[in-house]
C-alpha cells in the first residue's frame, strides 16, 4: 500500500514465465485498476514502492543473468508505470522471493531463494553493494523507526525449520544481531513473510 493505492505482484505457478505489476486506487472502498505492466517473460514475485519507483522481484527466462532471480526498479509517474528507461539486476539462485526498500540510506534490499541470499543494492546506482549468502531467504522488511532488517528464511537444517534472521542497520550495512528459530517453513520453494 501506498496511500490509496495498493500496488500487487503477479506470478505463474510452474515452469512458465509469465507475471504483471498492477496499481489499484481506493475509492469509496471500491478498487480501480490504474496502471499495469505485463510481463510474457517473467515471474514478479514480490514488489515494494518508493516515492518515485516500483521495485520487483521475481524470475525471468534463463539466457539473460547467471542465474533466473532478478530485481527490476519501473518508474512511476504520480500512480502511473512508465515503462521507459528502467533498470534490471540479476540476483544469485532461481528467484527474486521479496524485496523492500530503505528510503533512509537509499538502499533495496531483495532476497533469493535457496542459493542466494540478502542483496544490498545502492539506489542511485543501481549496483550491487552486498551479497549476504542465506539460506533459503523468503521474506526481508526494513523498519525505518529502528534502523532493523528482518530476513525470514526457511528449511535452515534446524529443528525448527526456519529462522528469522535480524540486522541492526544504525552503520548504512547489515550487521547480524541476532536469530530466532520458528516451525512452519518446512516446505521447500515456498513462500514466508515477515509483519
Amino acid at each position: 500500500m501506498k496511500g490509496k493505492d495498493a500496488v500487487v505482484s503477479y506470478s505463474m505457478t510452474g515452469s512458465s514465465y509469465l507475471g504483471a505489476i498492477q496499481i489499484y486506487w481506493k475509492y469509496y472502498d471500491f478498487p480501480f485498476l490504474r496502471s499495469q505492466a505485463l510481463f510474457r517473460d517473467t515471474d514478479i514475485n514480490a514488489v515494494t514502492v518508493s516515492s518515485q519507483n516500483v521495485y520487483a522481484v521475481g524470475a525471468s527466462e534463463p539466457g539473460v543473468f547467471d542465474d533466473p532471480a532478478i530485481l527490476e526498479v519501473i518508474k512511476m509517474s504520480g500512480t502511473k508505470l512508465v515503462l521507459t528507461d528502467n533498470d534490471r539486476l540479476g540476483l544469485t539462485s532461481f528467484a527474486g522471493t521479496s524485496v523492500s526498500y530503505d528510503d533512509h540510506n537509499e538502499k533495496i534490499y531483495a532476497t533469493s531463494g535457496n542459493t542466494g541470499g540478502l542483496t544490498v543494492v545502492d539506489d542511485s546506482a543501481f549496483t550491487v553493494d552486498e551479497l549476504i549468502s542465506l539460506d533459503d531467504a523468503r521474506w526481508v522488511h526494513f523498519e525505518d523507526s529502528t534502523d532493523t532488517l528482518v530476513v525470514a528464511q526457511g528449511c535452515c537444517g534446524s529443528s525448527e525449520n526456519g529462522q528469522i534472521s535480524v540486522y541492526d542497520l544504525n552503520n548504512g550495512a547489515p550487521g547480524f544481531q541476532d536469530a530466532f528459530g520458528f516451525t512452519g517453513a518446512d516446505i521447500a520453494e515456498s513462500k514466508s513473510t515477515v509483519e
